[in-house]
């Protein structure tokens, strides 16, 4: 797979015109444009449907006949991977609570290991306050039903307030302890883990990274792999936002779309191969309607392509004083939609005490 979306587009059977067109948008494989669609190509290439038609048809030919040679590979090479043994190892990764229950079951048990999430909303709905309770609940020890891990925060837009991660570290401290004190029975090892939970140890767990420019992004992602199987407790990667950095210093949305789509296959495959979750914020913006409606809607940012990547999306909304997450992209999961609200305590259920 990952040959397949690395193959040069100079290499497929197009004419040598659109070959230039394409280079010159930034497009230079087929994993930059074979999730697109015709529309998109015919804004950014100033080319014909029909154009825009035959250079997908070679993308995804190439994409499929590529595909194809590496998986036999990798089988050979290998000896393979059935559906049983891929689906044990999702099994396994788990998933990292919220602490809203409604949305952790609207995503089958919470964010899950080994996929990555995206989390879209206007500001002030949520977005941080979300990554920064799950980066607290990544450090759960495993006799609570957590995954006992670390978290990598990348901030983006200095959102990041410490004092409000350790009032959430604070609130799912105390929790843990007064499970550990309800436990029927004496069960050492949850006791023992409840001991040495403590605020200090939550936030020695959470890595924060500040970057500023998507220079600096793409650098941190490609570092990431190496930290990662150096600190082999690393759960979760956040980036609170990957919109920021992209939204204001591109004149040239093909270079964009190409850099988006190759840090988000990294990640991808980090998440896979470290058994990790990533979730990444996204911001709104004002897309105009279809021709004849004459009306705009708030969308996720940097466009169509760029939907296309996340496994799973999120979006958060304010409606009429309540907060809404709605599913809006899963694989396994329907479109859904649940009430959350923010406490002191973090993200909670609407009929949690306040």
């Amino acid at each position: 797979m990952a040959a397949a979306i690395y193959r040069p587009l100079n290499t497929l059977p197009l004419p040598g015109v659109l070959k230039v067109k394409l280079a010159r948008k930034g497009y230079d494989t087929v994993g930059d444009i074979h999730s697109l669609q015709a529309s998109t190509l015919v804004t950014e290439l100033e080319v014909t449907e029909e154009e825009a038609e035959t250079i997908l048809k070679c993308a995804n030919e190439g994409h499929e006949t590529a595909t194809a040679v590496q998986s036999t590979s990798n089988v050979a090479n290998s000896g393979g991977c059935t559906l049983v043994e891929l689906l044990k190892r999702e099994q396994e990764m788990g998933n990292i609570v919220s602490f809203c229950a409604k949305i952790d079951e609207m995503l089958g048990g919470g964010v899950p290991i080994g996929r990555m999430t995206e989390v879209c909303g206007s500001p002030g709905v949520g977005k941080t306050q979300m990554c920064m309770q799950l980066a607290v609940d990544a450090t759960i020890p495993e006799a609570f039903g957590g995954v006992g891990g670390a978290t990598i925060y990348i901030d983006t837009e200095g959102s990041l307030v410490v004092e409000r991660l350790a009032q959430i570290a604070t609130a799912a401290v105390e929790h843990i302890k007064e499970v550990a004190e309800g436990a029927e029975g004496e069960d050492v090892e949850s006791i023992s883990a409840a001991s040495r939970y403590t605020v200090e140890h939550v936030l020695k767990s959470i890595y924060c990274v500040r970057i500023l420019t998507h220079t600096e992004l793409l650098a941190m992602v490609n570092i990431l792999p190496k930290f990662v199987e150096e600190n082999p407790l690393i759960k979760l990667i956040i980036i609170d936002s990957v919109a920021s950095p992209f939204r204001n210093e591109f004149t040239d949305l093909g270079l964009r779309n190409r850099l988006l789509n190759g840090m988000a296959q990294k990640l991808i495959k980090m998440a896979s191969e470290k058994g990790l979750a990533v979730v990444l914020t996204n911001q709104m913006t004002l897309q105009q309607g279809q021709k004849g409606e004459g009306l705009q809607r708030m969308t996720p940012a940097l466009g169509e392509s760029w939907g296309h990547v996340c496994t799973i999306r999120i979006v958060l909304y304010r409606e009429k004083g309540s907060r809404y997450a709605l599913l809006y992209k899963s694989p396994s999961k329907k479109e859904m939609c649940v009430t959350y609200k923010i406490t002191e305590f973090g993200l909670r259920d609407v009929d949690f005490p306040d």
